[in-house]
């Protein structure tokens, strides 16, 4: 920047004899109004970082009673970090071989068409065809499905999504169980690096 202005100074001062004081000025300006343009498309040329949508197990979540009946909250949860929003949230997973050669489907439903900071509950619901029939699995379903599934036990959550300004995003999460010292299976999420 400073051989921009002090060249033609040193030029101007050898060419005419003169001290070029109001063209010291006027260089200095054009010189600072061509860095602050250049600065401007530099931020304007940096894509803004994608939203972090997250899906995480929901620690409230209700088994079902004797009787069948729905849970009251979705096994699962889905949430933005920060203040962001994220819209049409959908959430797949590919079918998967039963350990008694049948098929597994996992199929998710998300409440809310709107995402935030405030989670939303996110409902999944394991099915298994042999043959022709059909069957939906009872109690929690993440459990059901790893506990049927065969190799490689988990199952992978692709999230699609979209921001406010339109641009789609996907990101994917692992679902899979372990147990701890004591023998209790505990049921993970995380998400995958990409």
């Amino acid at each position: 920047m400073g051989s921009v202005v002090s060249i033609p100074l040193v030029l101007f001062t050898e060419v005419t004899g003169k001290n070029p004081a109001l063209l010291w000025f006027v260089l200095l300006i054009f010189a600072g109004v061509i860095w602050d343009l250049h600065v401007e498309n530099k931020r304007l040329r940096q894509k803004p970082p994608a939203p972090k949508l997250f899906l995480r197990l929901n620690p409230k979540h209700k088994r079902e009673d004797v009787f069948h009946m729905p849970p009251l909250s979705g096994e699962f949860l889905v949430q933005v970090q920060g203040d962001e929003k994220v819209f049409g949230v959908k959430i797949v997973s590919s079918d998967a071989v039963g350990k008694d050669h049948q098929l597994l489907r996992a199929r998710w439903s998300v409440q809310e068409d709107c995402v935030g900071n405030a989670p939303v509950d996110v409902h999944l619901q394991c099915t298994s065809v042999k043959g022709v029939s059909l069957s939906n699995a009872l109690g929690q379903q993440a459990r059901t499905y790893l506990d049927s599934v065969k190799n490689p036990v988990q199952l992978v959550a692709k999230v699609s999504y979209t921001d406010v300004e339109g641009k789609s995003y996907e990101k994917s999460f692992k679902i899979y169980k372990d147990q701890d010292w004591q023998g209790f299976t505990r049921i993970h999420c995380e998400p995958l690096r990409e």
